[in-house]
């Protein structure tokens, strides 16, 4: 099978019309390969070789022993950065109505690999699918886009992938994938193709042996971690008190690496038989998460997956006990050296005890049956209640190197664990980043326990109304709140003003403004996450206002063939004879603030509409250089007239003919904008549809430009790097058609 080519067409396809049921990848191991029926097409391939890092030879013969022997914490792999562009490398060849790229990449003399992806952006119907001879990852699609713009693959045996992406052929422009990232394996992870024998130590137990009978459903709440695609340990959902599914996550303190968000989870991970250690079977990979407490001392930590587990992936979530109360008897259920689920059982006490001296802040127990690796590191310690009274850190007194596999079923036996106390961990160091509590009973019930719960009979967690309460005038004074902010949420207020024309205070969670001038403002609201009972992320909201009598800032021309620079609402125009034209009032950043319109009209030209309107339309004269002058003010809902703004058109010889140009607003829809806010030094402009030509122009809440860009084509990354934070104002100029946002930098 070493030389197996296959292409899914059948399945892509299939998943082209039904992606939408999936949010979770899919990844299928074949013990003997996968079907030929599954190898409809073979195709011509490109072949990328990625050379061996140094030191890995080195690496291979030391089989990782300098790793920690106290902690359980599995390093296998090395990486190796690099710079390839999927779409630029890969053999491109015509599908069933659309493009296929198709590519090998090979990482020399690696035991297993694994690849990060530094740009990651699939169109709506594109499927990409990752492949060995044996392993089938075949459901990665646009639900896996993500702000960051970032994916990691799970752990692949041997040294190749395949890459093969499908793409309709009106979408092939709309895709982006880079690889930066080669994780070289230097120990075996997991096994030959998760088979016989596995990576782990034979004393390891299978979690569908005899010894897992009545912890189905404990065992569905556990994860393989892969960090950063060169270590691994092993992680638990676990239940708050609001009964949502909210998808907290707990393992190891000494699991975490600099960078969380590229973590790979893989759940439903185990051998379908007691022995052996294999068969087909299908796991279910999320990709990210964002960490949301941890703690040395207990050696805690606890974070958030970017993606919720659907209501029939058959996932749980693990109840918890924060009682002080050893257990009597329970067990462990984890993934030793990155191996199929195991499970190890204790029947006697657990016993109090402390990590490297000071509080007994850890549960020490000896097993009866089974054992813990490097690896297991972060997997739940179950009581005979089975709830979680904590995650393993390690063993202080171990003696055996993390691969002698000879020594763990021998010299270490019975098989020492110990965990970080749950209970010690609900108060932590007593803020929200280094306790459980606040996450996990974010509305303070006060619940000593919970149970183990299916996501099917979990609430769907409460999301944010994005919407500003308040009025959209201030006459005099005026309060804003987000409404239905849930518990756990804060709100973080700015004022953003051309001029000073109000005052303001925040009492708790809500704005207050006093006018103190006319003109226009926008409140925006930064909603930070603090641990509620939703799985809402941290979210941004605007309005904007009209401050007493507001003001005009000048007119749109909407016409025919018109010929001048569109920087923005101007007052005089040049337009072309006999040209028909339409002038729409500018307000500012607020909407139509207006409740009756005075127009005047005067000059040459002819007056098309009524002067009481909130437009007036017009044709231009016909003889050059003649022109008409209008003037506007309105009449402001607070009471009173705003001020008059002058304006008007000239003709100009057209002999050589002008191309049709309208600045009419294109649709915003049209126009995505991410991430916004930005912290990753660039934002990515994405249109629906291709433009010939135009440019993209970032001002500061003064008006002055900053930088800008020529854009053609559908999309265009614009740098921010030299940009302070703050927020600006994006004007897009496309095909003639104009239409600005806002846009938040953070630093």
């Amino acid at each position: 099978m070493k030389n197996f080519t296959f292409l899914l067409i059948a399945l892509a396809v299939c998943l082209f019309c039904r992606q939408q049921a999936f949010t979770q990848v899919k990844t299928k191991i074949f013990d003997n390969g996968i079907p030929a029926s599954m190898s409809r097409v073979s195709y011509q391939k490109n072949e990328v070789h990625t050379p061996a890092p140094a030191n890995l030879e080195t690496l291979k013969s030391s089989r990782g022993e300098s790793e920690s022997s106290a902690e359980y914490k599995n390093r296998f792999a090395v990486p190796v950065a690099v710079d390839y562009d999927l779409l630029q490398m890969a053999k491109q060849s015509a599908g069933d109505g659309g493009v296929i790229y198709s590519l090998k990449l090979v990482a020399d003399k690696a035991l297993n690999l694994s690849l990060a992806f530094s740009e990651f952006e699939l169109s709506p119907n594109a499927v990409l699918s990752i492949a060995t001879d044996r392993e089938l990852t075949d459901s990665i699609t646009a639900k896996e886009n993500n702000p960051r713009n970032i994916w990691a693959t799970r752990i692949y045996q041997g040294n190749f992938v395949y890459l093969t992406l499908m793409v309709p052929r009106n979408e092939a422009n709309q895709n982006r994938i880079k690889i930066n990232q080669v994780n070289f394996g230097f120990i075996p992870i997991g096994g030959e193709f998760y088979g016989n024998p596995g990576a782990s130590a034979p004393c390891n137990i299978n979690v569908l042996c005899a010894q897992g009978n009545g912890w189905e459903n404990e065992r569905t709440s556990v994860a393989l971690i892969v960090s950063g695609g060169a270590a691994s340990c092993t992680g638990t959902l676990v239940m708050n008190t609001c009964g949502t599914n909210v998808p907290y996550l707990l393992t190891a303190n000494h699991c975490l690496d600099a960078n969380v968000s590229n973590w790979v989870f893989q759940f439903q991970t185990w051998s379908s038989t007691c022995v052996p250690n294999g068969t087909y079977r299908q796991d279910l990979q999320f990709n990210g998460c964002q960490l949301r407490a941890n703690n040395a001392a207990s050696d805690f930590a606890l974070v958030q997956l970017n993606q919720v587990p659907q209501a029939n992936s058959g996932i749980t979530y693990s109840g918890w006990d924060r009682n002080a109360n050893a257990a009597t008897s329970g067990t462990s259920i984890h993934h030793p050296r990155g191996d199929l689920m195991k499970i190890s059982t204790f029947n006697q006490a657990a016993t109090a005890v402390s990590w490297m001296g000071g509080a007994a802040n850890h549960w020490r127990v000896s097993f009866d049956q089974g054992i813990v690796q490097h690896g297991s590191s972060g997997s739940a310690l179950y009581d005979q209640n089975h709830r979680l009274v904590g995650q393993l850190h390690g063993n202080q007194n171990n003696v055996c190197g993390s691969t002698d596999n000879n020594c763990w079923c021998t010299t270490q036996i019975p098989s020492i664990g110990e965990y970080g106390r749950f209970d010690i961990s609900w108060a932590g160091g007593g803020t929200n980043a280094t306790r459980l509590s606040n996450w996990l009973d974010p509305n303070n019930l006060g619940f000593t326990t919970t149970n183990t719960t299916n996501i099917s009979n979990l609430a769907s967690p409460t999301g944010i109304y994005k919407q500003i309460a308040g009025p959209d005038y201030i006459c005099n004074t005026a309060s804003y709140s987000i409404q239905n902010l849930p518990p756990g949420f804060s709100v973080a207020w700015q004022v953003l003003q051309g001029t000073t024309v109000v005052s303001s205070s925040v009492t708790g969670n809500t704005l207050n403004l006093t006018k103190t001038g006319d003109g226009f403002i926008e409140i925006d609201a930064v909603i930070t996450n603090n641990g509620g009972c939703t799985t809402a992320p941290s979210q941004f909201a605007s309005k904007k206002l009209i401050v007493g009598l507001g003001a005009v800032g000048g007119f749109w021309l909407h016409g025919q063939n018109f010929d001048y620079t569109a920087t923005g609402p101007g007052n005089y125009y040049t337009v072309c004879p006999n040209e028909y034209l339409w002038f729409e009032p500018y307000y500012g950043t607020a909407g139509n603030p207006a409740s009756a319109h005075i127009w005047t009209f005067s000059g040459s030209g002819t007056l098309l509409s009524s002067l009481n309107g909130p437009t007036i339309s017009a044709q231009a004269p016909s003889a050059l250089r003649t022109g008409f002058n209008i003037t506007y003010q309105y009449l402001s809902a607070c009471g009173g007239w705003s001020n008059i703004a002058n304006g008007g058109a000239t003709t100009m010889d057209c002999a050589g003919g002008e191309e049709p140009y309208s600045t009419r607003a294109i649709n915003s829809a049209d126009v995505k904008v991410y991430p916004n806010p930005s912290s990753n030094n660039y934002v990515l402009i994405r249109l629906a549809t291709a433009v010939k030509s135009g440019n993209a122009s970032l001002f500061d809440v003064s008006g002055r430009q900053l930088l800008t860009e020529n854009f053609s084509g559908l999309q265009k990354a614009l740098t921010t790097s030299k940009l302070a934070g703050g927020t600006y104002v994006l004007r897009l100029i496309l095909d003639g058609q104009v239409t600005t946002t806002k846009v938040v930098i953070q630093k």
